[in-house]
């Protein structure tokens, strides 16, 4: 049983970690695992690049109807991260159902060895301001207001 344990433990302890863990193993008085360090990378960084438009018009009017946000994800060194990265989108905004502002994908993966993904809003039914958010391994940025008008 405390064999058990302390394998969650221990998979707690090296969650996130880019290298397997360093030190001794040891086994025997019930207890078994791996103790030392872990080669753990900083978390990446996300910024947002640009935000265009930044004012939509409602659904069906003549102004633009969608805007594309760029989001670029760096190292702790500040380099691009390395391409097939998965950045995450979710879009804040106070309307739902059929008025609601949407987004065409809620994810992109870095390529070209940018560090750089894309998300597009396409504009709600209703006037509002929303907000595109970027998520990598807990790492946030959050884009301009984008303001949805008459």
């Amino acid at each position: 049983m405390r064999s058990g344990l302390l394998a969650v433990v221990g998979a707690f302890i090296f969650a996130g970690c880019s290298g397997a863990p360093t030190g001794s193993s040891s086994s025997g008085s019930g207890t078994s695992g791996t103790t030392g360090e872990c080669a753990c990378a900083a978390p990446p960084m996300v910024r947002v690049v640009s935000t265009t438009p930044t004012t939509l018009g409602v659904r069906g009017s003549s102004q633009p109807q969608t805007s594309t946000v760029v989001f670029e994800v760096d190292d702790a060194s500040g380099a691009p991260v390395a391409d097939g990265v998965t950045i995450t989108f979710t879009l804040n905004q106070t309307l739902d159902g059929a008025d609601a502002a949407t987004l065409e994908s809620t994810s992109a993966r870095t390529a070209d060895g940018t560090g750089r993904g894309t998300a597009v809003v396409q504009t709600a039914a209703q006037p509002e301001v929303v907000n595109v958010v970027a998520s990598v391994t807990g790492a946030l940025a959050t884009s301009p207001d984008i303001t949805i008008s008459q």
